[in-house]
């Protein structure tokens, strides 16, 4: 692991204002899924002391995992829900949670489209833009449930099913500022549904929703919009791959046209993530923040403050970051899940080399109960053993 090589962190802490939100701090835990609903989708007494573990300890927004817009949107067991009014009296339990400890706390929305679970489908299938046939079964092992349908389709959306799921989206938000989140955010990226709109990967539409990249950005354009139109004064966030990184996929000229095109809807900040499924292991700096020279342009290109996630570990590419004016907000995941007061180190000057190696290993313990570095327990058992 590096050594730390800066002995002062200001950057993360300096406050953050924008023209409908305020933060004390830059650092934003990401929206990584914590696997601690119930299996209805419902707040349970783990996801409060889930996030209440990060609350207080120098983080400028937590975000919550993504939570579905629709039973049959939902991707993962014990994923949060926001689909019908019961899922707003649990969720508003969380919110007064983080902000008892004085922290801001953002709901983010999605619909999993080809990455849904068919199971909670009540015909079995999955929808997404365009028909296509998937490569094979995705069933796991483990839970022994079938994660991108069972007919290894995914089915093209209607024009009355993409309207609803429009309205889906909106009503989603409007419970999120009901319950007392300072924010929604869009899940826009990773292959969920708005991302599959987004990517002539998926989208082989020739409606309005299809064609060249201002087309493709319409199914996201629309739902922002009516945000917006029915909630004037909450922060939209909007989750966007910065590239796809596959033959054929988004580019990151497609990307500055949606950045723009989202921000004159309506979106406050985009948040910059990408695809590329080779990004594990990162124990070197070389390996840090590897879509900060993204971020950089959509930034410059949309003109609205801008956060970048993905494989940041350390001080240093933190400040970095913020130094050079990569992004406005750094999001940390993963390292949070097994070090839930790093930005409470960092704040105190404790550099000490991050522990966090992107094994993914902690999202494969959340199939099973909930999301937790298991390297953490294997570390404790080997030193028992010694």
């Amino acid at each position: 692991m590096p050594e730390a090589t800066i002995t002062s962190l200001d950057s993360a802490y300096q406050p953050f204002e924008s023209e409908r939100l305020k933060l004390p701090g830059r650092l934003v835990r990401a929206p990584v899924w914590s696997g601690t609903a119930d299996e209805q989708g419902f707040v349970t007494d783990r996801t409060i002391e889930f996030y209440t573990r990060l609350a207080g300890k120098g983080l400028g927004l937590i975000e919550t995992g993504f939570s579905f817009v629709s039973e049959n949107s939902r991707a993962v067991p014990r994923m949060l829900g926001i689909s019908n009014d019961d899922f707003i009296p649990g969720l508003t339990e969380l919110v007064e949670a983080v902000h008892k400890e004085g922290d801001k706390i953002a709901l983010q929305i999605a619909h999993c489209g080809l990455n849904a679970d068919a199971s909670y489908d009540p015909d079995g299938l999955i929808y997404g833009p365009s028909l296509i046939a998937l490569n094979g079964s995705t069933q796991s092992e483990k839970s022994g449930r079938l994660h991108k349908g069972n007919a290894h389709i995914m089915r093209s959306l209607t024009r009355w099913q993409i309207d609803q799921i429009i309205d889906e989206f909106i009503e989603a938000a409007e419970r999120a500022e009901e319950a007392g989140f300072d924010a929604v955010e869009l899940h826009g990226a990773h292959h969920y549904l708005i991302s599959e709109f987004l990517s002539p990967t998926f989208n082989k539409r020739t409606d309005i929703f299809g064609g060249g990249s201002r087309q493709r950005s319409r199914f996201a354009v629309d739902i922002v919009r009516g945000v917006r139109e029915a909630m004037p004064e909450l922060p939209i966030l909007f989750r966007l791959n910065c590239e796809d990184f596959t033959p054929g996929g988004i580019t990151l000229e497609d990307t500055r046209t949606t950045a723009e095109m989202l921000v004159e809807a309506g979106v406050d900040i985009i948040s910059v993530s990408g695809n590329d499924p080779t990004r594990t292991r990162i124990v070197t700096r070389a390996k840090e923040a590897y879509f900060r020279e993204q971020a950089r342009v959509i930034r410059q290109a949309c003109g609205k403050p801008v956060i970048v996630t993905g494989g940041i570990r350390s001080p240093e590419g933190v400040n970095e970051i913020l130094e050079n004016e990569f992004a406005d907000l750094v999001g940390i995941g993963r390292p949070l899940i097994r070090t839930p007061d790093l930005p409470a180190r960092w704040r105190e000057g404790n550099f000490e080399p991050y522990e966090c190696i992107s094994c993914n290993s902690c999202m494969r313990s959340g199939m099973e109960y909930s999301v937790s570095c298991v390297r953490m327990g294997e570390e404790e058992l080997e030193e028992e053993e010694i």
